[in-house]
Order: structure tokens, then C-alpha cells, then sequence
């Protein structure tokens, strides 16, 4: 857990409830694999797109909620999962994947439209407001039923905005 001034940390195997005063929270270790067990490096953050390679294609929402996903989701859900059995995030059947690949050339082509809007349906084109992803982000309640599920008590609030903007786009 980082100090006041960020120059220093100090080992909190128990992690850190409302770290510095603020609404959010260190997970304890045992919490770790919660997040990093859902890429096979264990690495969160490292990825083309994160590294200045984004999709050139889309709208501008189209662009930043791909990459609002990419960032804050894609680690737990994703197709590029550590062997069958292997601890890894809340759900490891889980049919989502939210990675941006670079590779992809349209909104459609992305993993997070084909397996968010076109399989499972959990981003309904049009309607935000009835869109069970939506609807996890916003609310703060078991962590089971909240999106993320781990270390957060605030909603994004930016993040939901801009994923509801995106998901009413997709009804053009």
C-alpha cells in the first residue's frame, strides 16, 4: 500500500480497505489471482493497444469504449485463458471477451461485439438501460453481482457513460 506521497510502499498481505482515505480498496494477496489469473503471463496492462496501437476505425465512442473495455475488462474476460482448471478470475466459463486486438478492422470484427453483442447479448444495441453488462457496472452491491467485482466500492461513472453512449450507438 502506496504512502501519502506515493514515494513508498509498505508489504499489506491482508490488503487495504479504503486505502489513503479514498473509496478504494487494496485486495488482499490471496485476491491477486482474481484479476491476473485471467491472462497466462499473470501481466495486466502490457498489450499492442495499451502501447499506442489502437483501432483506427469506428467513431470516436466506438474507439473509446472498445478501449474502456479492453483496459478495465479484457484481463478476466478473454479467450486467451490459462489452462482448463487453473484459478483464474469469478467465472471461468465465461463466454465474454472483451480484448481489442489489433488485428481487428471493424467494430463488428472485435471480440467484445461478437461475443457481448452478437452471442450472449449482454450489451442490447439501443438499450443501455436494459443491457445486463450495463447494469453490472453501475450497481455496487454482492460482489457477485457487480462488475468489477473485486477492490471497487465506487462506480465509474465515466466509464458507464461511455459505455451506455456506445451501446445506444450501436442501434444506428
Amino acid at each position: 500500500v502506496f504512502d501519502a506521497d506515493g514515494a513508498d510502499a509498505t508489504l499489506a498481505p491482508d490488503g487495504a480497505p479504503n486505502a489513503l482515505g479514498t473509496p478504494h480498496d487494496v485486495p488482499a494477496a490471496r485476491d491477486c489471482r482474481g484479476c491476473h489469473g485471467g491472462r497466462r503471463s499473470r501481466v495486466l496492462g502490457y498489450s499492442a493497444v495499451q502501447l499506442g496501437q489502437g483501432p483506427t476505425f469506428g467513431s470516436e465512442v466506438d474507439r473509446a469504449a472498445l478501449g474502456y473495455l479492453h483496459a478495465n475488462c479484457s484481463h478476466c474476460h478473454n479467450h486467451a485463458r490459462p489452462r482448463p482448471g487453473a484459478a483464474r478470475c469469478y467465472d471461468p466459463q465465461n463466454a465474454l471477451d472483451f480484448r481489442l486486438l489489433v488485428s481487428s478492422d471493424s467494430v463488428e470484427g472485435t471480440p467484445a461485439y461478437r461475443t457481448a453483442v452478437a452471442q450472449t447479448g449482454v450489451f442490447r444495441p439501443g438499450h443501455p438501460e436494459s443491457s445486463e453488462a450495463v447494469g453490472l457496472m453501475r450497481g455496487r452491491l454482492p460482489a457477485s453481482e457487480q462488475m468489477p467485482p473485486l477492490a471497487t466500492e465506487v462506480v465509474d461513472a465515466d466509464g458507464v457513460a461511455l459505455i451506455e453512449r456506445w451501446v445506444s450507438s450501436l442501434a444506428r
